[in-house]
């Protein structure tokens, strides 16, 4: 066998549309078994429904996370926005199920309801990290410039934890 340049335009055309394309293949995927979780196929036509914001919000996610669970690692990934646009440009279009809207309602909530948790979870642990990081010095070296030494203590003012 002899031995073969790969550098060449048409080597890296060819190994650019097969990446693409596993990227895509990826990308679609996790978008379509998104829609369907939240009560959305895609078909062909001419009309299409409305995307709720929760909607755009877990295909954006389902897009971002496909190509690394596809190879392992980040790769460029396209939005959602973009996908969909091509999509249409196909004649594909979104369109909801009888039970979207309470699918949608559902996933409205129980984002709402993480989002509380992580804030809850967040400001916790600033109260906490704030407090453990306090120095232990005494109210009047922080108040009182005259005082010969600073962190010096008056009795009875020591900041308790």
């Amino acid at each position: 066998m002899d031995a073969m340049n790969i550098a060449t335009a048409g080597v890296a055309g060819k190994v650019e549309r097969r990446i693409a394309s596993d990227r895509y293949l990826a990308q679609l995927d996790a978008m379509q078994t998104q829609a369907k979780r939240l009560g959305y196929y895609f078909t062909q036509g001419t009309r299409s429904s409305p995307i709720p914001a929760v909607l755009t919000e877990v295909l954006t996610e389902a897009v971002v996370q496909a190509p690394r669970r596809a190879s392992g690692s980040p790769a460029v990934a396209s939005s959602s926005e973009e996908i969909i646009a091509a999509l249409s440009d196909m004649g594909i279009r979104l369109r909801a199920t009888r039970s979207a809207a309470a699918l949608i309602e559902g996933e409205t909530a129980r984002r709402r309801a993480a989002r509380r948790r992580q804030l809850r979870t967040a400001a916790g642990r600033n109260r906490t990290d704030g407090a453990a990081s306090i120095p232990r010095i005494g109210l009047p070296a922080i108040l009182n410039e005259d005082m010969s030494e600073p962190g010096a203590e008056v009795e009875g003012t020591d900041v308790k934890s």
